[in-house]
């Protein structure tokens, strides 16, 4: 019984993160060209790689881009 709700589990979380790097990367969610927001992209690859490559604890990952990110549009 529960093998059947797995599949559903799993697309729900990917529907939910799939819609947040949507609203993180385009502006007002509105996927256009137009609309991409560069630094959002820099900063979402460089956690990534240091997730993967360096195994960083997530949470100074987290932290870590919230003050680059705040930096960067305090600064432009």
């Amino acid at each position: 019984m529960l093998a059947v709700l797995r599949p559903a589990v799993v697309s729900l979380i990917a529907s939910a993160g799939l819609s947040i790097l949507t609203i993180g990367i385009f502006r007002d969610g509105i996927i256009s060209t137009a609309n991409i927001q560069y630094i959002e992209i820099i900063l979402f690859a460089a956690s990534l790689y240091l997730l993967r490559k360096h195994q960083t604890n997530p949470i100074s990952i987290i932290l870590g881009s919230g003050v680059v990110g705040t930096l960067f549009y305090l600064i432009v």
